[in-house]
């Protein structure tokens, strides 16, 4: 019987990609990063623009495989590293426009049969525009809190 399956030699190997791995990778590793301090802003009721984030991460790793592949020929994507991003530039009141507030409502049922349909103010939405890329961000904010706000 002959042997279909051959070992690749060094040449071959050297732009292998296994595509059956399941280790993460430097994009994966960055949009977690960047999901948990996105969770964690607007937790704060802060914005946080994570599109851009995930864009200037994306340009980052492209100026990398471009300058390899200018120098090696090929890109190694083992040698990518990104670990200087500083994601407090992405939050802060000088990086948004604050835009007017939005009501958050909730349908509470019909009134009978091809009635109105009723709904309930839970809340508002603050909303707000990144003046980099103008990613509209928007946060929700209930009553209690709103309530709890003005008392302050």
């Amino acid at each position: 019987m002959v042997d279909f399956i051959r070992r690749p030699n060094e040449e071959e190997r050297r732009n292998f990609k296994n595509i059956m791995d399941t280790t993460d990778d430097e994009t994966v590793k960055f949009k977690k990063v960047v999901e948990a301090e996105e969770k964690k802003h607007h937790k704060n009721k802060k914005p946080f623009c994570a599109r851009c984030a995930k864009f200037d991460h994306r340009d980052l790793i492209k100026k990398q495989i471009s300058e390899m592949e200018r120098t090696n020929g090929y890109a190694d994507w083992n040698q990518i590293k990104t670990e200087n991003v500083n994601l407090q530039e992405y939050s802060g009141s000088e990086r948004f426009e604050q835009l007017p507030d939005s009501d958050a409502m909730e349908p509470t049922g019909l009134s009978g049969r091809g009635g109105l349909e009723r709904k309930t103010k839970i809340g508002i939405h603050r909303n707000y525009k990144c003046k980099k890329r103008g990613c509209g961000i928007s946060i929700f904010h209930t009553n209690e809190e709103l309530e709890k706000e003005k008392k302050k």
